[in-house]
């Protein structure tokens, strides 16, 4: 899992901070890029797919870059939970 530590925010910064993150999650924005993101995914996932002129270093990281943007609710709720109970 990736994190971004909010250990310095203070808990109303911090809240705030997660009920932005919550609006942007259920926006149909970021539900189209989510969709966007696993499409990408499925292609960069590929060693098959990867044309002889780039790196397997560039696809790693790519794929680094999509599952943290995939995974950022999930993270985000385990931020939450471990920060404080009742934010969630």
């Amino acid at each position: 899992m990736y994190a971004i530590s909010n250990e310095y925010m203070s808990d109303r910064d911090f809240e705030q901070y997660y009920s932005d993150l919550k609006e942007l999650f259920a926006s149909e924005g970021w539900k189209q890029l989510v969709a966007d993101a696993e499409d990408e995914f499925a292609i960069y996932n590929s060693v098959d797919l990867i044309p002889a002129n780039q790196s397997l270093e560039y696809n790693r990281g790519y794929i680094k870059a999509l599952t943290w943007l995939m995974d950022r609710p999930v993270s985000l709720e385990y931020e939450a939970k471990q920060r404080a109970p009742k934010t969630v």
